[in-house]
């Protein structure tokens, strides 16, 4: 149980904080209504220190409190200071996707699911055997790059597709996935922060917390073009299992974000956390570990509670390192590519079904209720019917 604080909520403005900053709390607690109350955005939360991104007048909010303040990067975008050498730049990252679509069109689609502040394309990859068609097949959906300057974010999603596209004909694990399932992976969400590898997007925005779901934090649910295309995408293919790439921490942070309370789902999704968080054995550079996301910090508009809480898919935060070195690089996208695979096959365990209209026989779109076991909420796809 949280202890309980009291804080005044003050207004936010669109423009994106320009430090990075240390800040010291006397126990974890503390955390809990620091955003609110100061308009700092938490990026780490320890038991006596947090790290947030300020500007002056968050930082000062911070100070009134009693905190001590130290700052760690005078400008966002020079955080965490690692060389990014060996990482794709989005320009590369569009043209990789322009040649596995070229390279693979029988299980292939390359869409553009909106553009940036920047007017730069979000562009998303459907791996399926059937990419054309609509056949009511669960649904993995990997999104990189919320924060730009989370570029390991882009590199592990961006293998993991390249994997599935060379090994489809080569791996037969590969191959009975594709077959059975709708993967659609979104490299860089964040255009423009990537380019300018800054956490925010070219409105100076942080894309995860401006989902309209337990949201406060920005100008308004669903302000920015970015995540209007990520709900619009969700809404015609409503995600079974949805990871989102980030690199604070090594975690596999579960919903909720914005509330203690465990979800209906919670032993399942605990269990499913445990499983991702195996797999990625190895050393101290891969290994993960699961934690709760208000446990860690407190969140709202976070795009893992918006997928949960909206459409009744099983979405997770994953934190990982990001290192300097291809090497370590590549070790981090092959741990995560066996979590992946293995999640990949869970997608298709439980109740599952088709919702029809009985004289017609067209897909119906429909809401799922689950009495017992309890569960969240789960809908039907208008275009197939599927569940």
């Amino acid at each position: 149980m949280k202890s309980a604080f009291v804080f005044v909520l003050v207004a936010v403005t669109m423009a994106a904080p320009s430090r990075v900053v240390r800040i010291e709390v006397p126990h974890h607690d503390a955390v809990y209504g620091l955003e609110q109350a100061t308009g700092i955005i938490v990026a780490d939360a320890q038991d006596r220190h947090v790290v947030a991104y300020a500007d002056e007048a968050a930082i000062a909010r911070v100070r009134r409190l009693g905190y001590a303040v130290t700052v760690l990067a005078d400008d966002e975008r020079e955080w965490p200071g690692v060389s990014f050498v060996e990482y794709h730049t989005y320009a590369q990252v569009c043209s990789t996707l322009a040649v596995l679509v070229n390279a693979y069109p029988a299980i292939t689609k390359l869409e553009t699911l909106g553009y940036s502040a920047g007017n730069r394309p979000i562009l998303a990859l459907l791996v399926t055997d059937n990419p054309q068609v609509e056949e009511g097949e669960p649904v993995v959906r990997l999104i990189g790059a919320h924060h730009g300057n989370e570029k390991i974010s882009t590199e592990v999603t961006l293998s993991f597709l390249e994997f599935l596209c060379a090994g489809y004909a080569a791996e037969p694990q590969v191959r009975a996935l594709v077959d059975a399932r709708e993967f659609w992976i979104i490299p860089v969400m964040n255009p423009d922060g990537h380019v300018a590898n800054s956490r925010f997007n070219g409105n100076g925005v942080d894309l995860n917390r401006d989902y309209g779901y337990e949201w406060y934090r920005s100008a308004g649910p669903f302000s920015q073009p970015e995540t209007r295309a990520i709900r619009e995408h969700a809404e015609k293919h409503f995600p079974t299992l949805e990871y989102e790439f980030h690199s604070t921490a090594s975690y596999v942070n579960y919903a909720w974000d914005n509330h203690p309370a465990d979800p209906p789902d919670s032993a399942w999704i605990m269990e499913l956390s445990r499983r991702y968080a195996d797999s990625t054995y190895g050393s101290s550079l891969t290994r993960l570990t699961r934690i709760n996301g208000y446990d860690w910090y407190e969140v709202h508009g976070s795009c893992q509670d918006y997928v949960f809480g909206t459409f009744g898919g099983l979405a997770w935060t994953i934190e990982t390192q990001q290192p300097s070195t291809r090497v370590r690089i590549d070790s981090i996208c092959i741990a995560n590519r066996r979590a992946l695979l293995d999640m990949a096959t869970i997608a298709g365990w439980g109740i599952h079904g088709t919702v029809r209209d009985s004289a017609t026989g067209a897909p119906l779109f429909a809401r799922i209720e689950f009495v017992f076991p309890q569960r969240w909420t789960s809908y039907a796809n208008a275009a197939a019917g599927d569940f």
